[in-house]
């Protein structure tokens, strides 16, 4: 998921997050993963703010004009309340 830069920080991040988790939740998944760039701060305190917890991080999982980032593994069970 992503948002085009002019449309960040409105929320939508969040709506389309929920929706998925509710939809997944609907046909019977019990467990949604994701991973995010450790650079990307606000991604990262959403996913955090929904309940996703951390489960492992992938060290210099890139190296983006020769920065390194990380890879950080997430997951949310479906015993875990949505936040």
């Amino acid at each position: 998921m992503g948002l085009r830069p002019e449309y960040r920080g409105r929320g939508l991040g969040r709506r389309l997050a929920v929706q998925t988790i509710v939809a997944a939740r609907q046909v019977g998944m019990e467990r949604v993963e994701l991973d995010v760039f450790a650079s990307n701060e606000p991604a990262v305190a959403l996913y955090r703010a929904l309940g996703f917890i951390t489960e492992g991080i992938k060290r210099r999982a890139r190296k983006l004009e020769g920065q390194y980032d990380d890879n950080v593994f997430m997951a949310l069970l479906d015993d875990q309340p949505i936040g």
